[in-house]
């Protein structure tokens, strides 16, 4: 845990890298925790996506989930049947920055590609560079899976387009 007075605004950090559990995370939403870091050590695992919903409804940030796929977990869809399977919008490279308040905060933008993640056989398949099929930096949010999971949709943070990918057969 890390209290940090940065142009008199205190921020509070809970690194765990790799030993979280429940008692540590308790202790640091207690301390009145801005930002958790899971360590980028260990692959992204499902109760890491489950908790970042829990965190983000209290305002507090998840970061280093995944030592394979760098991504955010909001950039992430779980599918229905094939738990647990993802997929994620996964950035080519990370702009400088602290992660994830300079993404937050649109200082930065991403340009992604689309990752399927198996996590029960920890197989990740590259499914789509969406800068070559479009023809445009595309920076995902708000991902979604259409009712048959045969197109991922979301939309780009840049200019706020919607976009529908065909993911399935």
């Amino acid at each position: 845990l890390v209290n940090i007075n940065f142009s008199g605004a205190k921020v509070v950090i809970c690194s765990a890298e790799g030993d979280q559990d429940l008692n540590s995370l308790k202790a640091c939403i207690k301390a009145g925790v801005h930002s958790i870091d899971l360590g980028s050590d260990i692959p992204m695992t499902r109760w890491q996506l489950a908790l970042n919903k829990t965190l983000k409804k209290i305002g507090i940030a998840e970061t280093g989930i995944s030592s394979r796929t760098n991504t955010l977990p909001e950039k992430c869809v779980e599918l229905k049947d094939k738990n647990p399977t993802f997929y994620c919008a996964v950035p080519n490279q990370l702009p400088a920055g602290n992660y994830p308040d300079v993404w937050y905060k649109g200082l930065v933008s991403t340009e992604d590609f689309i990752e399927k993640i198996d996590l029960s056989n920890d197989i990740f398949y590259g499914v789509a560079d969406l800068t070559d099929l479009s023809g445009q930096k595309i920076d995902v949010i708000d991902p979604m899976l259409s009712p048959d999971e045969s197109h991922l949709i979301f939309r780009n943070k840049i200019d706020g387009y919607l976009w529908l990918l065909r993911i399935g057969e």
